[in-house]
């Protein structure tokens, strides 16, 4: 009688041991995924123009093996700071697909996705903008703009098919996420897009 006690005993603990470990892999996965390492930032992004329009938000990261990741919406990682990558929408031809907004990069800063100065070998601003399923013109550190920036001028290309190797960031297959690489000069290099649009 006292060993069926022991058994029942044992088998109600591994049923409660089973019950816990259910519930926080429920809790883990409903956690908004965060790099290791990375942090949020502390303080807000520059003054931009709002979006007009009904703006689609981008979600998720990117990576360059020389800085790290860089978040395109604080809900990706619950910052305390609020700031996304937005795509105009449903405006005209000339409006829709641009982007505007800020990523965060823990080492070089605010990323701004609607620079409105040229950037290099260009007369006009050439911000960006989603054209036939690619992301074309370029975003732009803020950090190099500052005197410290030691010649570096944060500029960031998203496509370039005349390169060798050619390159740039697209919409997949499904039209419901930009992949592939953008080009950041040696400090940021290669910039791998992985990025949820969210239509819903």
């Amino acid at each position: 009688m006292k060993f069926l006690r022991s058994k029942r005993t044992a088998s109600l603990l591994l049923g409660a041991v089973v019950v816990l470990a259910s519930a926080f892999v429920f809790w883990q996965n409903s956690q908004p995924w965060i790099p290791e390492g990375w942090s949020a930032p502390l303080t807000p992004p520059p003054a931009h123009a709002a979006p007009i329009g009904d703006p689609l938000p981008l979600t998720g990261w990117a990576w360059s093996s020389n800085i790290g990741w860089v978040s395109f919406n604080s809900a990706d990682p619950g910052s305390p700071i609020v700031y996304s990558v937005v795509i105009t929408r449903d405006i005209d031809p000339v409006l829709d697909g641009k982007l505007s907004g800020y990523a965060w990069s823990n080492n070089i800063g605010w990323i701004d996705f609607a620079p409105t100065d040229n950037p290099p070998g260009s007369l006009v601003p050439m911000p960006a903008k989603l054209v036939n399923g690619t992301l074309t013109g370029w975003a732009r550190a803020i950090a190099g703009k500052l005197p410290a920036s030691a010649g570096w001028d944060g500029w960031i290309k998203l496509s370039d098919f005349n390169a060798t190797p050619s390159y740039g960031v697209k919409l997949n297959p499904d039209g419901e996420r930009l992949e592939d690489f953008a080009w950041g000069s040696e400090v940021v290099g290669w910039l791998k897009f992985g990025l949820d649009l969210n239509t819903g």
